[in-house]
């Protein structure tokens, strides 16, 4: 009983009392959902080949007056199409190479994305330990740990999908699966961990002067921005666009490439910063001529939102 919010209705309330990070981040809370289930009547061969976009499923095949409505939030799971020569000669190759044990770091690598087909890419990182404060959160990386193996995990990113492109995080529920694959195939004595990747942010900030002819300003700093993202996050635009761990940025490449916008007359004042660390609001902006990962495990996104001023 309360005597603060109104009654009437139900009121949740969520709570853990540890190991937060295992938690996924709360999206949204949906009453009244169903799952559906894809039946092959065998008209659409390639259906399985990617997700059911979200919100591709809107109402029912046979109206139904008792439901007002039909939403489809997020992008359908698992389903396999049907193996073709081709993946069959890969899967069979692998598999005698690896005979379903995980000793190499190819042999964790392959073994995943054959068993997980909604990951995209995987990086097995040896003598890699993750480092904790009390609370369980990351606080580094001890990339000289013998015995201690981490596995990152990529899942597809386009612009159909669920997945934010500036934030490629594999669902939890996903990671602890591949977790306890893994550990039925590989040696007792190996300190496993899987994980997500470590997600850097580059930033610029400049002041801009656009063509003679630009009439309508805001419009071209928002394309501006766009386009940055699309240079520094190509998978998110591009479709098979790799995505790479590590990676470095020239401050050179940016401004070159920034020059070469067809509304862009010229440029001043050019900064980059490197958000190493983005759980931190009030990070220190730094202007560095190179932008690298730092750790092993790390990618580089572009921020959000850039800094852009006009010369006028």
């Amino acid at each position: 009983m309360h005597d603060i919010l109104p009654t009437g209705l139900h009121w949740l309330r969520l709570a853990v009392t540890g190991d937060a990070d295992a938690v996924n981040s709360l999206l949204a809370v949906n009453a009244q959902a169903a799952s559906a289930t894809f039946v092959d009547q065998g008209n659409a061969a390639d259906f399985l080949t990617a997700p059911l976009p979200a919100s591709t499923i809107s109402k029912f095949k046979v109206g139904d007056t008792a439901i007002k409505k039909i939403a489809q939030p997020q992008e359908s799971l698992g389903g396999k199409p049907p193996e073709d020569d081709d993946r069959f000669y890969t899967r069979i190759s692998e598999r005698l190479r690896h005979k379903d044990r995980a000793s190499t770091m190819w042999d964790y690598e392959h073994i995943i994305l054959e068993r997980f087909p909604e990951v995209y890419k995987v990086r097995c990182i040896n003598h890699t330990e993750l480092n904790r404060d009390r609370n369980n959160n990351i606080i580094a990386d001890n990339e000289l740990k013998p015995g201690y193996i981490l596995v990152v995990t990529i899942p597809y990113v386009s612009s159909e999908s669920a997945v934010d492109p500036l934030r490629p995080y594999t669902a939890k529920k996903t990671l602890l699966a591949i977790d306890a694959y893994l550990r039925e195939r590989m040696t007792p004595f190996v300190n496993l961990e899987v994980q997500n990747p470590k997600i850097e942010e580059v930033q610029v900030k400049f002041d801009v002067a656009f063509n003679d002819d630009i009439a309508d300003i805001s419009f071209y700093k928002d394309e501006l921005n766009l386009a940055i993202q699309r240079y520094l996050t190509p998978w998110s635009y591009e479709e098979g666009a790799d995505i790479s761990f590590g990676g470095k940025w020239h401050k050179s490449s940016i401004i070159n490439f920034i020059e070469e916008q067809t509304y862009v007359d010229y440029l001043e004042n050019f900064e980059m910063y490197h958000r190493v660390n983005i759980d931190i609001e009030n990070w220190s902006k730094i202007d560095v001529e190179l932008v690298q990962g730092s750790t092993s495990r790390s990618i580089l996104v572009s921020h959000p939102s850039h800094i852009i001023k006009e010369i006028v």
